[in-house]
């Protein structure tokens, strides 16, 4: 049975590592889930946990399997993209 993340700190830092390896902006990402940068923001520092529609907005934009931002344990790659 897979472990999921226990804190909004620790899926924050999830998604951030993800944008910043993609090369994305903070702002071209919340342009595309169509909330403010603030929003976002509070999203990768933990201070606000993303609805689930949103987690499944940020894996097709950044186009992950969901499992990414919510499982405890880093996926492979392959389980990844």
């Amino acid at each position: 049975m897979p472990k999921y993340l226990q804190t909004n700190e620790e899926l924050g830092k999830r998604i951030r590592s993800i944008r910043e390896y993609l090369g994305r902006s903070q702002e071209s990402v919340a342009r595309e889930l169509k909330i403010d940068r603030a929003t976002y923001i509070h999203y990768e520092t933990g201070k606000t946990e993303p609805k689930v529609m949103t987690l499944i907005q940020l894996a097709k934009i950044f186009d992950l399997n969901l499992l990414y931002f919510v499982s405890e344990e880093r996926p492979s790659d392959d389980e990844i993209f």
